[in-house]
């Protein structure tokens, strides 16, 4: 095969990243899913350190992909950014297919080709297959992206050593730095060190010389030594404490051998024909049961691995198509996750299917058949271009994406907790619950499922049957912490501040470190005017769940309540960095700034509130509060004015606009903002005493004047 280059060369690599990247680019702006939103909030808020050390469970180290996540999210503001930079690397992942493919074909005479069909046909298979959409539109699936990245350029250069004649043949440290970095994004790749070093084989020299044992085995040392320093890495992630061995197993070794077996034969029946897509296969024969699914698993993955240890030795496109399926199969048979077909997962297995696609047009052109190689490839990319396409319209429209999932497996509770949850933010609390009923009719007996059944009762404001289902939730999972948080929060709304207490109380006794038990229980505190003890609370939720604005904000306002100020102006300064559109945030960021005397600073908030709000009741009596700091009289009694006007039943602004009456000596103003405060107050006794103690001054005075006069 010619050498792709020059103008033609450039434009099909163009043509394939642009491909790539132009159909998955339209659902970029696309909501965040719910299994993905808590991760990039927290990646978005978090300092450069615990960035790095950010782990979604424990077995995760992916330290590359959190900083890639952060530096997106900072330099564009928003998580859209995450799934342009997916769908550009997808498309440059296809490039590099092209690449690799045309290599591999190279090595070799016997597999000397005449044209470019095979390896752009390949490349569009990976581009066009409906299972990236899984990955590149999931945000919590760039690691697998990225790391795929990585391993196809580490693939790419040490294939491209293999090809080279003479004895100074490229070294491999680039190879195997690449490497590394695709294992920093995602440690799951580890076994396509094997790969690589196949593809590294020896120069065509060297195996003329009868050199390739040896000469392998000098290849496979970078990718080890990698795989080492990795290790290492992954065995401290809990610094100072090492763990050499995974901290949760989800499944004993029969059971998960069981389950991944089972869920392989959907996975290849995925790749091969992919229709039927769902965003979770959460399907009952993944349960680690030795069933007839799971049996046939087996057979299919006996097959697989004999495949590979046959045709994975050797540096051709069947090879790397057999050895890289086989040997990611290492990873999953030694570590079985806890839901082993997540689709996103099966981005990295498209190569496979890439592969062997190029390896089968090439063995039609080889025989001289050139024009059917170009339609079997015309018509395979046609149909997965259309497929993909339908695809990604279905995750601009998250309801209509669960909806698809729900019919796909109807079986799965998964879809219906998903829709509950996307009915229950946008306040159709009929649709949620009708979802959620869905989800516990297909899994009894779930703790989850049926304290989210609490929370829209919650959310509807019947607290009596909050709790009730909350109770439900407990008796179901004595240990899931999420039902103790919702049946506190019932308890608090209804007015049972001793039982949100023990509730609460019984949440952190299950984890102390809980940014959620830690929150509910500050703002109990903060309830009851107990604001040193919420400030306290509040302040370890923040440190652990950086990325909730609602905490920094409740945080700002037990400090100003406590007298913090300046504690208090910079809560609610990260608070407004993660939100920045939170008006009440600025309001009351603008009164900590102002008993701090930075005036202007409060000024320009409260001005920039008023420029979106002008009758906005609580910023007009910031800026009147703000006057009166300068002594600006007059001013002060106009803002405090439009505030009782934009707020006629805020007696707190009444009285403010007594005092600034008082202050001008307009007494009859005074006396009439009071009498109107006196008449509606039914607070402290103590303020109500102090205001007819002023009500009596202001008409002695008022007597006195004629006779002064």
């Amino acid at each position: 095969m010619s050498r792709p280059g020059g103008r033609l060369g450039l434009i099909l690599l163009v043509g394939i990243a642009t491909i790539g990247a132009g159909i998955y680019l339209q659902a970029a702006g696309g909501p965040v899913l719910s299994s993905d939103r808590a991760g990039i909030e927290y990646l978005g808020a978090s300092h450069l350190g615990d960035v790095l050390a950010f782990q979604a469970d424990p077995d995760q180290a992916r330290p590359l992909s959190n900083l890639l996540t952060y530096l997106l999210i900072s330099f564009t503001g928003g998580a859209a950014s995450i799934r342009v930079a997916a769908a550009l690397l997808h498309g440059l992942n296809a490039a590099l297919v092209v690449l690799l493919f045309g290599t591999l074909l190279r090595r070799g005479g016997g597999e000397q080709g005449e044209s470019f069909v095979a390896p752009v046909a390949g490349a569009l298979v990976f581009a066009l297959h409906p299972l990236a959409s899984e990955a590149v539109l999931a945000h919590g699936a760039f690691a697998v992206v990225a790391a795929t990245t990585f391993c196809l350029l580490a693939l790419l250069t040490a294939a491209r050593r293999g090809a080279t004649e003479g004895d100074k043949a490229p070294g491999l440290f680039v190879p195997a730095a690449l490497y590394l970095a695709a294992l920093l994004c995602h440690g799951g790749f580890w076994p396509v060190a094997l790969v690589a070093a196949v593809l590294a084989g020896t120069p065509a020299e060297t195996r003329r010389a009868g050199g390739r044992g040896r000469t392998f085995i000098r290849s496979i040392v970078p990718f080890a030594l990698s795989l080492a320093l990795f290790y290492l890495a992954w065995a401290a992630r809990q610094w100072p404490a090492f763990h050499f061995g995974p901290v949760y197993r989800p499944w004993p070794v029969v059971q998960g051998l069981a389950s991944h077996s089972a869920a392989l034969v959907d996975a290849v029946r995925l790749l091969v024909l992919p229709v039927g897509l769902s965003v979770e296969q959460g399907r009952p024969a993944y349960l680690g049961d030795w069933n007839v699914h799971a049996l046939a698993g087996v057979a299919l993955l006996i097959l697989l691995l004999a495949a590979a240890l046959r045709f994975g030795r050797r540096p051709t496109l069947a090879g790397l198509a057999m050895g890289w399926f086989g040997c990611l199969q290492i990873h999953l048979l030694l570590s079985p996750p806890e839901h082993p077909l997540r689709e996103r997962r099966l981005y990295p297995f498209i190569l496979t299917v890439a592969a062997l696609a190029a390896a089968g047009l090439h063995a039609l052109e080889r025989r001289g058949a050139l024009r059917a190689a170009r339609i079997v490839a015309a018509a395979a990319c046609m149909a997965l271009c259309i497929l993909a396409v339908g695809r990604v319209e279905l995750w601009e429209d998250p309801v209509a994406l669960w909806e698809s999932a729900a019919k796909v497996n109807p079986v799965s509770p998964v879809p219906w907790i998903s829709l509950g949850a996307l009915h229950l933010a946008a306040g159709d609390t009929d649709a949620a619950l009708q979802s959620y009923e869905g989800a516990l009719a297909r899994q009894p007996r779930s703790a989850s499922i049926q304290n989210s059944i609490a929370e829209v009762y919650l959310k509807r404001g019947d607290y009596q049957r909050a709790l009730q289902e909350a109770d439900k939730a407990i008796d179901f999972g004595p240990r899931y912490l999420p039902a103790y948080l919702t049946l506190g929060n019932s308890f608090m709304l209804s007015g049972k501040t001793r039982d949100a207490f023990l509730a609460f109380n019984a949440a952190l006794a299950i984890n102390p470190d809980d940014p959620g038990a830690l929150y509910n229980m500050g703002a109990l505190h903060y309830q009851q005017k107990q604001y040193v003890k919420a400030s306290r609370l509040l302040e370890r939720a923040t440190d652990l769940r950086p990325g909730d604005a609602e905490a920094f904000f409740r945080l700002g306002m037990s400090r100003f309540f406590e007298g913090d100020f300046a504690g208090s102006a910079e809560a609610l300064r990260r608070c407004l960095a993660l939100n920045p559109g939170r008006i009440d945030a600025k309001v009351n960021l603008a009164a900590a700034l102002t008993k701090t005397q930075d005036h202007d600073t409060a000024g320009q908030l409260l001005q920039e509130v008023l420029a979106v709000q002008p009758n906005n009741a609580e910023a007009l009596n910031g800026m009147a509060i703000l006057a009166s700091a300068r002594n600006d009289k007059e001013a002060a009694r106009s803002y405090f004015e439009k505030a009782v006007a934009a707020d006629p039943n805020n007696l707190q602004f009444l009285y403010n606009l007594g005092g600034a009456y008082e202050e001008l000596g307009q007494i009859d103003q005074a006396l009439d903002a009071y009498r109107k405060f006196l008449d509606r107050w039914k607070g402290a006794l103590d303020l109500g005493e102090a205001v007819r103690s002023r009500i009596e001054m202001l008409e002695a005075q008022q007597q006195a004047a004629p006779r002064q006069g």
